[in-house]
């Protein structure tokens, strides 16, 4: 199977995926008002452009935001609620 029809079968796959609904029960886990909008608002701006996500894009994302001026604190605070969100459809996903 060609790289090109991979890519776009997973393209297809992504704009399908509902991330507000995938999200709801990881954010509803945490007891923090302030943590769940923090996760809504990242998951929320991560998949405005959905793609097939690599180590080296989250390393481009994190490098964008640090020339864009973003403090480390957001730029960590951003990168932690995207990778335990993926942690939590790694261990629930048809669960």
């Amino acid at each position: 199977m060609s790289q090109d029809l991979i890519k776009s079968e997973l393209k297809q796959e992504l704009e399908k995926f509902d991330y507000a609904e995938q999200s709801r029960p990881f954010v509803l886990k945490s007891l923090s008002v302030e943590t769940r909008r923090t996760y809504q608002t990242h998951i929320k701006e991560f998949f405005k452009h959905p793609v097939y996500v690599t180590p080296t894009d989250v390393i481009f994302g994190r490098d964008t935001l640090i020339k864009k001026g973003s403090r480390p604190t957001t730029v960590a605070t951003k990168l932690s609620a995207i990778r335990l969100f993926f942690d939590y459809l790694r261990d629930n996903w048809n669960a």
